[in-house]
């Protein structure tokens, strides 16, 4: 009890500042929302000269990395293996602060809105989380079950490619993925994550190599798929195949000296 005391009371504090989604015990302790962005949508984010460095080390993993976003666009990230890619994914949410610089979401500081921004954003990371629970519950994780929309749910396991397979199991919805999706194939819990990300409908996704599991011709569906929220969502998207990135507006790569450039998606194809 002693060793889980810190998570637990961090996971309290979080369940406590989520409002109307903390449990009823909590809710009394919720704190002020106005500077919430409940019906506020994803309209910009900004990074300014930031820079990054571990504790562990002496090298910087980021250094000096500006970028911009805009609503609606469809944005790449490519780099080579350690270069700093999901690190930067992790700047950009807040969950890893900065050591110099400044990351701004919707014109106010990351490290002041982390509540807000947790509002705007769905973010698929390489390292799926399914609990030993039914398809349905792991697709609108964290919704009480009399409030959940199968028509929804049915709509969006069409758009990631699962509906035919999860309409061919005897239990449907109601089956049971196992612990940490033990029944599921990589790709498929890769889908399961992506239907939970459109299930709760974010102004953002963000996706760390969230198709690397999946056969070229299903991620070629999915793209297609995601290139029609153009407009409608932001999507920031971290590439295991270059042809995943064609139909993005921008894309930046990380560079051996840890700093991000524009390249064009002709130029990648030609390296």
């Amino acid at each position: 009890m002693r060793f889980g005391r810190h998570a637990t009371q961090l996971i309290y504090d979080d369940l406590a500042s989520d409002g109307d989604n903390a449990p009823d015990s909590l809710r009394s302790n919720a704190t002020d929302r106005s500077n919430s962005v409940e019906s506020e949508v994803f309209s910009s984010l900004e990074l300014s000269e930031v820079s990054f460095s571990y504790p562990s080390s002496d090298k910087p993993v980021l250094e000096k990395v500006s970028l911009s976003i805009n609503a609606g666009e469809i944005i790449g990230i490519v780099g080579s293996t350690g270069s700093g890619k999901t690190t930067l994914i992790n700047v950009m949410l807040g969950l890893l602060k900065s050591s110099s610089g400044q990351t701004l979401v919707n014109g106010n500081s990351v490290t002041d809105n982390l509540q807000a921004l947790r509002r705007i954003v769905a973010y698929l990371p390489q390292q799926i989380f399914l609990t030993d629970d039914s398809l349905r519950n792991n697709i609108a994780l964290g919704i009480q079950s009399n409030k959940i929309s199968d028509r929804t749910i049915w709509a969006i396991l069409d758009k990631v490619r699962l509906k035919e397979f999860v309409e061919d199991l005897p239990e449907g919805l109601d089956t049971m993925v196992g612990e940490h999706g033990m029944r599921l194939s990589g790709g498929q819990c890769q889908r399961v994550a992506l239907a939970r990300s459109l299930y709760h409908d974010r102004s953002m996704l963000v996706l760390d190599e969230s198709t690397s599991s999946l056969d070229g011709e299903t991620e070629k569906r999915i793209i297609t798929e995601l290139k029609e929220l153009r407009g409608e969502k932001t999507i920031v998207m971290i590439a295991h195949r270059l042809t995943t990135l064609q139909h993005c507006d921008r894309i930046y790569s990380l560079n051996e000296n840890r700093t991000l450039t524009v390249v064009n998606y002709e130029d990648l194809l030609s390296a």
